[in-house]
């Protein structure tokens, strides 16, 4: 009698141990680990973008010409001065380029042109070339001395990569005139001009294009 209590006792503890061995054995499957990475993109290399002009000679008549020298904004390069006299036009040749970018981001690009009280007082004038789009905001207002890049004249371009040296401001309507004038001077008194009154400031920008309109683009950039 002990011996068959002593065998059902053991035949019950592997019962049970077999049954909590059964317990760790479920069938399962599994995949490898799939990670993502989130990183912070880019759409135009670190200086790829430029912006830059070449200097102004002055000649004995006191007309200018322009140089071979790239003034790019930095220490002793900051930009030209000119000594304007009534109805002779000025040679400015103002351009943005992006060069050595690598990067695949699609951006948008904007130049910012601020002026002197000069131009506002119609002594002093310009005008953009085909190459940019006045910028409108979100109500379809002109954003003040503000373009967009275009590729059509008609909108906004999206771009990827580099863009070839292109120029913000278009040479002036008078035929008789140098090919690089682009400043006008009117054939005005000018002795109540100060040299505040005569700034011409450029500045480029680019921004992402995706999920921004062109307006929201320029905004981000100029935060």
């Amino acid at each position: 009698m002990k011996k068959k209590t002593l065998t059902i006792a053991i035949a019950l503890v592997l019962v049970v141990a077999l049954a909590v061995g059964a317990t760790w054995a479920y069938l399962t499957a599994k995949t490898e680990a799939v990670t993502n990475t989130f990183v912070a993109g880019k759409i135009i290399d670190q200086d790829s973008l430029k912006l830059y002009e070449h200097n102004a000679v002055k000649g004995n008549d006191g007309t200018y010409t322009l140089g071979t020298d790239v003034l790019d904004g930095s220490e002793g390069k900051a930009g030209n001065t000119y000594t304007i006299m009534p109805g002779v036009n000025l040679p400015k040749d103002p351009t943005v380029e992006v060069a050595g970018n690598t990067s695949t981001g699609e951006y948008y690009l904007f130049v910012k042109v601020t002026e002197g009280d000069g131009f506002n007082k119609g002594i002093l004038g310009y005008k953009v070339t085909d190459n940019w789009l006045q910028l409108k905001d979100a109500d379809g207002n002109d954003v003040t001395g503000v373009y967009v890049y275009t590729a059509n004249k008609t909108s906004a371009a999206i771009l990827t990569g580099n863009l070839a040296a292109t120029k913000i401001l278009a040479p002036t309507a008078d035929a008789n005139d140098a090919a690089d004038n682009t400043i006008t001077v009117a054939d005005v008194d000018i002795s109540g001009l100060s040299a505040t009154d005569c700034t011409l400031v450029f500045q480029a920008y680019a921004c992402q294009a995706a999920g921004l309109t062109p307006y929201a683009a320029y905004q981000a950039a100029t935060k």
